[in-house]
């Protein structure tokens, strides 16, 4: 999150007399400090996973490993499973692979 371009050092000198602004400028960053230690909040959609009985491997883009789902929105009433995916090509920490207890089309939030 792209605070510190924020910070009061950065303000022309004798533009923030009252030092109100400074403060305001100290909660906004407390609070982007606090944002970031949310996981759920650093993730990526994945839209449109087709699912027709074989698991479905995905690229999630998080550059770590992942470390939770949630499926947002589905073209039939399933259940998804995620699982580390079994591709020699990719890491483990670039895909993730999507199971489902039928065929169905998905989005899934990956963080």
């Amino acid at each position: 999150m792209p605070i510190d371009r924020y910070r009061k050092d950065a303000l022309p000198q004798d533009s923030d007399p009252s030092g109100a602004l400074s403060r305001n400028l100290d909660r906004v960053e407390r609070l982007g400090r606090s944002l970031e230690l949310i996981p759920f909040l650093d993730g990526e959609l994945i839209r449109d996973i087709a699912y027709t009985g074989t698991a479905v491997s995905k690229r999630h883009g998080l550059k770590r490993k992942w470390t939770g789902y949630i499926p947002t929105k589905m073209s039939a009433a399933v259940s998804v499973t995620a699982t580390e995916a079994n591709n020699p090509e990719a890491t483990k920490d670039s895909v993730i692979a999507f199971t489902a207890s039928g065929n169905a089309t998905f989005d899934v939030w990956v963080f």
